[in-house]
């Protein structure tokens, strides 16, 4: 029993010192809510001391977001990020599709957002494919945006093809850029 006590007393230090230093460097800023389409919105986070651990991301990857409600965080929910790894920005594309995505929009410049993460693994050096077929519907767009993106960013000899559905053409997110 004596073993299993003392494991369990390190994990939980462990735990609690890892959540601290985590949260401390987790705190990012909103620099700014950019309309895609009409109920979805691209949130822009900046960090002052450098990107921290989202330094380090790879395309496709999420984060755990929260926002700072008054003295607490909101409850935390998952999204991709869409934003190519060398940006020292994080930008969350997310639809509006419940309380806490539909308050994005008035999200004002400033505000403190924590991001945990990166987290996933959504592609495994697709850089040294030759041909790469992706097929996304909607807002499941953004980890294929982070790809593009950072294929564009690293100039990778590979060829893209992303079939991606809407149900109407005002719905294609990152459209112009597409084209």
């Amino acid at each position: 029993f004596i073993p299993y006590a003392i494991a369990l007393i390190f994990l939980a230090a462990y735990r609690i010192v890892s959540s601290l230093r985590t949260r401390r460097d987790a705190v990012w800023k909103v620099a700014g809510v950019h309309g895609e389409t009409g109920d979805t919105n691209t949130l822009v986070l900046e960090r002052s001391d450098g990107a921290g651990a989202f330094g380090r991301r790879r395309a496709g990857q999420f984060a755990i977001i929260r926002f700072r409600e008054g003295r607490k965080w909101s409850e935390p929910h998952p999204f991709t990020i869409s934003a190519a790894p060398r940006s020292s920005e994080l930008h969350f594309t997310i639809k509006a599709a419940g309380k806490f995505t539909s308050s994005v929009p008035s999200l004002a410049r400033g505000t403190e957002v924590m991001c945990e993460g990166p987290y996933g693994i959504f592609s495994i050096n697709f850089e040294k494919q030759k041909k790469v077929v992706m097929i996304a519907g909607g807002v499941g767009v953004t980890p294929f945006l982070s790809l593009i993106r950072h294929a564009i960013d690293i100039t990778a000899d590979t060829q893209m093809i992303l079939f991606c559905c809407n149900k109407i053409f005002g719905d294609i997110i990152a459209g112009e850029e597409l084209k």
